[in-house]
C-alpha cells in the first residue's frame, strides 16, 4: 500500500525518490534480487517546480543514486543502475507519474485503481496507464505465455506437417484440386482454434490443440490416404503426450480404415505394431500379443529383414514374456537372434539392437539366469547410447536394469536407478505423466523390498495425491492402495493398513483390463493384517477369497496357486491346524520348484515356512537344518534388507 497523500503531498521529485527507497526492497524483489542495507537518502527539494514537474523519472533515478553511499553503484545487490533504470522508466515508472500527476484529474481516483495497476505490472499483464497499443499488448501476451505459445506452436507445426503430408499425397492423385482444399480447410480450423488472441485469458494447449485437430479428422469424410496419414501421425502425437485413451481410438480408426479399404498390408501391420504398444503400455498383454501376432502374419521375419518384421516379433516376444510364457517368446527370440546380422544393417539399427538386447535380459530374468540377464542389460546400454532421437530408450533400459537387481534381491541398487529415473521423467514429461507414475511405481515397491518403509508410505501417497488432482482413475492408483496398505501393515499401522487395502479392494473390479492376480494380491494382504491382530474368521475368509481368485485366473496346478497356498498355511499354522499345513507344503513345494530354481528366493520363503511347522510341532532338529539352509540365500548383503523379517524368524529357529 502506498501512501497517496504522501505522495500528492510531496514535490513531483522528491516524492519519486522517496519513493525509489522507500520502496526499494519490493523494487527489487520484482527482479529477484535482495535489496542492499542503505541509510536514509535525504533527497530535497528542486527550487524551480517547473523543473521538478518536466523532470523525467531516469533522470531522477540517476540523481537519487548520486546520494547513494559511494563504496556502491546499485540500489539491489546484482542490479546495475542501467538495468533498474530502464525498468523503472517503464511501467512502474508511468504508475509513479499518473499518481504524482500536476493535474490532479489524471492522478489515480482512490487506492483501489492504484492497487489494480500495480497488481497488473506485477502479474506481467498490460498496465493501462503505461500503454494500450496492440504491439504492446502483443509483447506482454508473449512474455507471459511463452512457454504455452510455444508449445501451441509445436503443435501446430506437427499437424502442419500432416497438412504437407497430406498436400504431397494429393499431388500423386488425380484429384489434386480436392485433396488441397482439404488441407488447406484442415489448416485453417487448427488455426482458427489456436487463435492466441481469442484464447488470450485461457491459452490452448498442445494437448487440446492436438485433441481439436483428432476429434476434426474423425469427422472428417474427405480422402482416405490423408485421414489415414493424419490418424497415424496424431495418434503417435497423443501417445508420447500420454493420451493413451485418445490415442486408442485415432489406432483404431486407422486399423478399421485400412482394412476397409486394404491399401497397403505393410502399413496396416505398423498400425498392429502401434496398437500393440499402447496395450503394453496399459499392461493388456492378451490383446498386444493378438495385435503383435496380427503384424507378424503381415510382415513375416522369415520372408525378410525389415524393420516393421523386426518389431512385430519384438513385440511378440515382449508380451509372451510378460504373461509368463518363456519357452513361447526363447521360439520367436531365436529367430531373432539368428537375423541380429541383417538388423544391424537396418535404418535406425542401434535402436533395434538395444531392444533386442533387452529382450534377451528380460528373458534371462525370466528363466532366473541373473548373470546373463545383467550381461544382456550391459550390451543394451552400449546399443543405447549411440540412439539420439529417443529420449526414452537409455531410461528404458535402466529400468529394467533395475528390476533385474530387483529380482535378485538387491533392493537398494534398484532403489538408487529408480530415483534417476523419477527425477527424469519428472524433468521431460511432468508429474502426472503415465512414465512418471510407473516410475514412481517402481520406486516405492523398491524402497517396500529394502525396508525404507516411510519413504514407501511417502511415495505412494504422492502417486495417489498426483493423479486425482489430474483426474485420473487407473490401476497405478489400485496398484498405491495395496503398496501403502502393505507398507502400513509393516509400520503396525493396522487400521491405516485395513483401510487402503479395502480402498484397493474396492478399486480393482472397475478397471479395465481385470487383472484377477491384484485382487487376489489384496485378499492376502488384508488375511495376513487380520491374522496379525488375530481375527481369525476375517482372516480365513480373505484367505479363502485370495485362493479362489487365483485357482479362477491360473487352476489349481499353476505354480501361483501353490505360493498362495503357502500364504494360508500361516494361518493355518496359527490356528495349531498342523495336518492341513503339512498336507500343503510338500505338493505346493513341488509345483514352486518345477517353475523356480531350487535356490531361488521363492522355495526358500516355501522352506521357511516348512521350518516355521516343523518348529511348532516340536521337531527342532529338522526345523533348525532347514532354516540354517535358508539363511544361506537370505542372509547375504545385498538380500537381507529386503527380506529382514524373514531372516530374523529364520535365525530365531536355528537357535542363532
Amino acid at each position: 500500500g502506498f501512501n497517496m497523500h504522501r505522495l500528492i503531498d510531496s514535490t513531483r521529485e522528491g516524492a519519486q525518490l522517496d519513493l525509489l527507497y522507500y520502496y526499494r526492497e519490493e523494487i527489487c524483489a520484482v527482479f529477484g534480487i535482495p535489496p542492499m542495507k542503505l541509510g536514509w537518502v535525504q533527497t530535497g527539494k528542486l527550487a524551480n517546480l517547473e523543473q521538478q514537474l518536466d523532470a523525467p523519472l531516469l533522470g531522477v533515478y540517476q540523481r537519487f543514486l548520486n546520494n547513494l553511499p559511494k563504496q556502491s553503484d546499485s540500489v539491489c545487490d546484482g542490479l546495475k543502475p542501467e538495468v533498474a533504470g530502464k525498468a523503472l522508466s517503464k511501467e512502474l515508472g508511468s504508475i509513479i507519474d499518473k499518481g504524482l500527476s500536476a493535474d490532479v484529474g489524471q492522478r489515480y481516483k482512490n487506492t483501489t485503481s492504484l492497487s489494480r495497476d500495480l497488481e497488473l505490472f506485477l502479474r506481467g499483464e498490460v498496465v493501462p496507464s503505461y500503454g494500450t497499443s496492440l504491439l504492446y499488448r502483443w509483447q506482454k501476451f508473449w512474455t507471459k505465455f511463452k512457454v504455452p505459445v510455444l508449445l501451441s506452436a509445436g503443435a501446430v507445426v506437427g499437424i502442419i506437417g500432416v497438412a504437407l503430408l497430406a498436400l504431397h499425397q494429393a499431388r500423386l492423385a488425380s484429384d489434386q484440386s480436392a485433396k488441397a482444399q482439404w488441407a488447406n480447410q484442415f489448416l485453417l480450423g487448427i488455426f482458427a482454434a489456436a487463435d492466441p488472441v481469442k484464447n488470450q485469458q485461457e491459452p490452448i494447449t498442445v494437448n487440446e490443440l492436438t485433441g481439436l485437430a483428432a476429434d476434426k479428422i474423425l469427422k472428417d469424410n474427405s480422402d482416405i490416404e490423408l485421414k489415414i496419414a493424419a490418424l497415424e501421425l496424431l495418434g503417435q502425437i497423443q501417445h508420447r503426450l500420454g493420451e493413451i485413451q485418445s490415442s486408442e481410438q485415432l489406432n483404431a480408426e486407422q486399423i478399421k480404415l485400412l482394412e476397409q479399404h486394404k491399401i497397403n498390408s505393410e502399413q496396416l501391420a505398423s498400425a498392429h505394431i502401434d496398437a500393440g504398444q499402447l496395450k503394453l503400455t496399459q499392461n493388456d498383454f492378451e490383446q498386444s500379443l493378438r495385435h503383435f501376432k496380427t503384424a507378424m502374419s503381415m510382415v513375416p521375419i522369415h520372408q525378410g529383414i525389415n524393420v516393421s518384421s523386426v518389431k512385430a516379433a519384438m513385440g511378440v516376444v515382449d508380451s509372451l514374456i510378460r504373461l509368463d510364457k518363456p519357452d513361447e517368446a526363447e521360439v520367436v527370440l531365436t529367430v531373432l537372434d539368428e537375423s541380429e546380422a541383417d538388423m544391424a544393417r537396418l535404418e535406425n539399427s542401434p535402436a533395434l539392437m538395444t531392444n533386442l538386447y533387452v529382450l534377451k535380459a528380460q528373458l534371462a530374468k525370466a528363466k532366473f539366469d541373473y548373470i546373463q540377464a545383467e550381461t544382456n542389460i550391459f550390451l543394451a546400454k552400449s546399443f543405447a547410447t549411440s540412439v539420439t532421437d529417443n529420449a526414452m530408450l537409455f531410461p528404458e533400459v535402466l529400468s529394467i536394469g533395475a528390476d533385474i537387481y530387483f529380482e535378485q534381491g538387491e533392493s537398494l541398487k534398484a532403489v538408487n536407478i529408480d530415483r534417476q529415473l523419477v527425477a527424469y521423467f519428472k524433468e521431460k514429461f511432468g508429474a502426472s505423466h503415465p512414465e512418471t507414475i510407473d516410475s514412481l511405481s517402481n520406486l516405492a515397491v523398491s524402497l517396500l523390498s529394502s525396508g525404507q518403509i516411510s519413504e514407501t508410505i511417502s511415495v505412494n501417497l504422492e502417486i495417489i495425491e498426483t493423479l486425482n488432482a489430474a483426474g485420473i482413475t487407473d490401476h497405478q492408483e489400485a496398484a498405491s492402495l495395496l503398496n501403502l496398505g502393505i507398507a502400513y501393515d509393516i509400520a503396525g499401522d493396522y487400521d491405516a493398513a485395513i483401510m487402503n487395502l479395502k480402498k484397493a479392494e474396492a478399486m480393482w473390479p472397475e478397471l479395465k483390463p481385470r487383472y484377477l492376480y491384484y485382487d487376489a494380491l489384496t485378499f492376502v494382504s488384508l488375511a495376513r493384517t487380520y491374522l496379525t491382530l488375530k481375527q481369525f474368521d476375517l482372516a480365513a475368509t480373505y484367505f479363502d477369497k485370495s485362493l479362489a481368485t487365483i485357482e479362477t485366473e491360473y487352476g489349481r496346478d499353476n505354480h501361483r496357486y501353490a505360493w498362495f497356498q503357502i500364504k494360508y498355511t500361516s494361518y493355518l499354522i496359527a490356528q495349531g491346524k498342523y495336518s492341513e499345513a503339512e498336507e500343503i507344503i510338500p505338493i505346493a513345494r513341488e509345483k514352486i520348484a518345477a517353475f523356480y530354481a531350487e535356490d531361488s528366493k521363492r522355495i526358500n520363503l516355501v522352506d521357511l515356512n516348512w521350518a516355521k511347522l516343523l518348529a511348532v510341532k516340536g521337531e527342532q532338529q529338522a526345523a533348525s537344518q532347514l532354516a540354517a539352509k535358508v539363511l544361506t540365500h537370505l542372509d547375504l548383503p545385498h538380500v537381507r534388507d529386503r527380506y529382514r523379517a524373514e531372516v530374523e524368524l529364520a535365525k530365531e529357529i536355528a537357535g542363532r
